[in-house]
């Protein structure tokens, strides 16, 4: 699980996208303020669902039922 900081969203961002690659997962999602998600299907996911409003997503850590998701290059 990726540590959560919630004095600097950023940091929180980073140790999720850690997780992510060190599974070798292309994707991974933060929600309801920095709880840190990933899968191999969530790629898959992603496209299923409606794109949220930005206004749902505080500072790119998500919101209550909403993932902020990021692809890893």
């Amino acid at each position: 699980m990726a540590q959560r900081n919630d004095d600097d969203p950023g940091y929180t961002i980073l140790q999720c996208a850690y997780v992510a690659r060190d599974k070798m997962i292309e994707y991974f999602a933060l929600q309801n303020n920095g709880e840190c998600w990933t899968d191999k299907t969530l790629g898959e996911a992603y496209n299923t669902y409606e794109v949220a409003e930005d206004s749902n997503c505080k500072d790119g850590i998500g919101g209550v039922l909403t993932n902020y998701v990021y692809q890893l290059k």
